[in-house]
């Protein structure tokens, strides 16, 4: 058995090497896969992700969001400083970084802090102020009733614009919008602050809001393995924290054919949550094997194993995979504390692997950035606006964004679900997912334990998508219909008029004001009976049915 982590295959290639080993992730460019050698050559095609199993690689590679990543090449060429010869000035260059990245200020959020319900009255307020009046009289209104409610006048106008702008794109407005480009004739106010008056308010506030505090959450978005990789390059090669945020990563090799840029972490802040998972990772590893070295004997199915296995897998993911291959009964205590003292754990999050950054991911619960996981997440965006209820969109628009990833992971489908739409040729081994999800549960205990660092992993696949990709929601599921955003029409004057029953959704309580009294909504009045003339059927010619 082979202790040594080896890096997947087709990492060790040269980046303009165009060979089999590399897996064949030129997708074709340099050699045509319609033609017997390319038939022949990707028949032996490995694939990063499959070892030493033999996989077909085609075009639904070009999808594989790793291409071009790796810790060798500097992805920011005009921003590397001269490289370090020793390892020890390289860790103390990449903690300055990290220190840095760590002291950066959250972005300003998007979403105003006024409660939802104040700034509903408010709107209908300026609703009636600014009807009809010209842009300047419609300005000093809104002034006014931000100073008489102690609001900053920027916010309300912002609010006021935003929303205005929602209904005025729902409604098609044929005012100075983008799309014409021209007034109308009767237009004296601004077009936004105008279609004010004719709009559903409370669902346009509640529209707004939710897609302010979406696109909050999408600056501190989830990491996947895409964006470790890059992270450990810029770390590794000392890029400034100015040009990691700021300046988008350049591909190398035959892969810049496809994508020449990365833009993953521009103004990505969640990445100070992905620093704090890789220092968790180091302190794993080295705590737990000075545990490891005082542990007493042990062997089997016990805690202590699988907890040496958890400390293990931290920073050599491959050994500890073998050694759970050959089953958790016939491991000793001892041939694994042997293990942890050949194989030394990382001084800093600089020495660790590739391996290790794609375990991070698994026992988090993080995308890979594989072909297939696109095919994925356009199933799961299928079940997008049968999750957005009114109540998720109330809820969202009140600053709680798990409503979204409950209900999602409530519809959409399971993840067994999603790898059975997949098309597989060569689906995982039984035996590989047993031991995957054994390894995940052994080190997360090992970082609760022995980093202080608790890992919650995502429930499914779903809403791994959900938090990496929020921004796919603005247009996926966050719309509103027209006939929705209308007011409703009066009723017309009649001898029996009926009033129409409003629709109270279970978020109600959250944005109505305080100042309305419960016992004033109106409820829908009981139906009268009616009677129904029983139909005559006739008997069922065949057998009895069974009694039950």
């Amino acid at each position: 058995m082979s202790g040594d982590d080896t890096p997947p295959p087709g990492r060790a290639v040269s980046r303009d090497a165009d060979s089999t080993e590399f897996g064949r992730r030129d997708h074709g460019f340099f050699d045509r896969q319609g033609g017997p050698r390319g038939q022949r050559d990707l028949a032996r095609a490995r694939s990063p992700w499959t070892g030493t199993r033999p996989r077909r690689v085609g075009a639904s590679t070009v999808h594989d969001r790793t291409l071009g990543l790796g810790q060798v090449a500097s992805m920011w060429p005009a921003h590397t400083p001269p490289a370090l010869t020793r390892q020890r000035d390289v860790r103390r260059r990449a903690t300055d970084i990290i220190n840095e990245l760590r002291r950066l200020p959250r972005p300003t959020p998007l979403r105003p802090t006024a409660p939802p319900a104040a700034l509903l009255a408010l709107l209908h307020e300026t609703a009636a102020a600014t009807r009809g009046q010209p842009a300047r009289a419609q300005l000093a209104a809104i002034h006014r009733i931000a100073h008489d409610h102690h609001l900053d006048p920027s916010t309300l106008l912002g609010v006021a614009h935003g929303v205005g702008t929602l209904i005025a794109r729902g409604l098609g407005a044929t005012s100075d919008s983008p799309r014409t480009g021209r007034r109308a004739a009767d237009a004296r106010g601004r077009p936004s602050l105008d279609a004010l008056s004719r709009a559903n308010l409370p669902l346009a506030l509640d529209t707004y809001l939710a897609r302010a505090h979406l696109r909050d959450i999408a600056a501190f978005s989830d990491p996947d393995l895409p964006r470790l990789w890059m992270v450990a390059n810029a770390l590794r090669h000392g890029i400034p924290v100015e040009a990691i945020l700021t300046m988008p990563a350049t591909v190398h090799g035959p892969d810049a054919a496809l994508q020449p840029e990365r833009t993953d972490l521009l103004g990505w802040h969640g990445i100070r949550h992905a620093l704090g998972d890789l220092d968790a990772t180091v302190r794993t590893a080295t705590e737990g094997r000075r545990w490891l070295a005082r542990a007493g004997a042990g062997r089997g199915g016990s805690d202590a194993v699988l907890l040496a296995l958890g400390v293990l897998h931290t920073s050599h993911p491959t050994l500890a995979a073998q050694l759970a291959l050959r089953g958790p009964g016939n491991l000793r205590l001892a041939d694994l504390r042997e293990l942890g003292r050949r194989f030394p754990p990382p001084a800093h999050p600089v020495d660790l692997t590739d391996t290790a950054l794609k375990a991070i991911c698994d026992r988090n619960g993080w995308l890979l950035g594989t072909p297939d996981e696109r095919h994925h997440r356009e199933v799961v965006e299928r079940a997008l606006p049968a999750a957005m209820t009114d109540e998720v969109r109330t809820r969202l628009a009140h600053g709680d964004g798990t409503a979204l990833a409950d209900a999602l992971h409530r519809v959409a489908p399971s993840d067994v679900d999603l790898d059975a739409r997949t098309f597989r040729w060569d689906p995982a081994a039984a035996d590989a997912t047993q031991v995957r999800q054994l390894l995940g549960e052994a080190s997360r205990e090992a970082h609760a334990q022995f980093a202080g660092w608790p890992i919650t992993p995502h429930p499914s696949r779903a809403v791994a998508f959900l938090v990496r990709f929020p921004d796919r929601v603005l247009r996926r599921a966050l719309v509103v219909d027209p006939e929705r955003l209308r007011l409703p029409a009066t009723p017309r004057a009649g001898p029996h008029p009926t009033p129409p029953s409003p629709q109270v959704s279970s978020a109600a309580p959250l944005d109505r004001p305080e100042s309305a009294p419960v016992d004033d909504i109106r409820r829908t009045p009981p139906r009268a009976a009616v009677d129904i003339t029983p139909l005559e059927l006739r008997p069922w010619p065949g057998p009895a049915p069974p009694a039950l």
